[in-house]
């Protein structure tokens, strides 16, 4: 497990979704440090950075630094748009 999210930069063969793997979970803090009630990161679900889901001065501080890195929305839907938006 990792506590920073891979780079948003990846190089994708022609024909394969660049969102691959994508984990949409619902936020720890409904929106509050978030911006969004879902948050999709562009990782494998192991590799979800727990410090984004724990206490509140720690998923605070995850959030402000690596927030930008990561889709959110009030639907997963909007989540993975917001994602997908981020790395064109």
């Amino acid at each position: 497990m990792t506590d920073l999210p891979r780079p948003l930069t990846r190089i994708t063969p022609e024909g394969v979704d660049p969102l691959y793997a994508v984990t949409v979970v619902a936020t720890g803090y409904s929106g509050s440090y978030e911006g969004g009630a879902w948050a999709a990161f562009l990782l494998e679900p192991w590799d979800v950075p727990q410090d984004a889901f724990a206490g509140d001065m720690t998923a605070y501080g995850w959030w402000k630094e690596h927030g930008g890195m990561v889709g959110v929305g009030d639907s997963p839907d909007e989540a993975v748009a917001s994602l997908r938006g981020k790395l064109t």
